[in-house]
């Protein structure tokens, strides 16, 4: 589904990681998302947001390239609402 994925960052709380942000090329296009597990889904809870959160939960966040085949194996409708358009400099 992406041409390009690949992680950017992590983020961690007293040294476990919690969630990653990667960027993906989906049809030419340019994106970020955060993946995170259902264990630490609360952190990101947006109360406001019909939607509740904005980060892709995944099962495990140790294997980088687990997580690009589960992102490539997701249909672009599911993995929309997650995705920020990334801006071309």
């Amino acid at each position: 589904m992406h041409e390009i994925c690949q992680e950017l960052a992590s983020a961690r709380e007293n040294g476990e990681v919690i969630a990653k942000d990667f960027y993906l090329r989906i049809n030419g296009k340019d994106f970020s998302i955060t993946v995170t597990t259902q264990k630490h889904a609360h952190l990101y809870e947006v109360p406001d947001q019909p939607e509740g959160t904005k980060v892709f939960i995944v099962e495990d966040l140790s294997d980088p390239k687990e997580i690009c085949r589960v992102l490539s194996g997701t249909p672009f409708e599911k993995l929309q609402t997650f995705l920020v358009p990334q801006e071309k400099s």
